[in-house]
């Protein structure tokens, strides 16, 4: 399956914190931007990896 055909999958939150990753940010920055915790980032990327079938 195509990437993009993937995402589609992802919640916006969950995509916003996919496209930050992406971009190279750390768990700790994507959090100082999305205002949440370093673990529910942390939680919320396993979900995402789980979704996308990368364990």
């Amino acid at each position: 399956m195509r990437k993009e055909r993937k995402l589609r999958i992802l919640t916006p939150i969950e995509r916003e914190l996919f496209d930050l990753r992406e971009k190279g940010m750390s768990r700790t920055q994507i959090a100082n931007v999305l205002h949440k915790s370093a673990s529910t980032i942390k939680n919320q990327y396993r979900m995402i990896r789980s979704k996308l079938g990368g364990g």
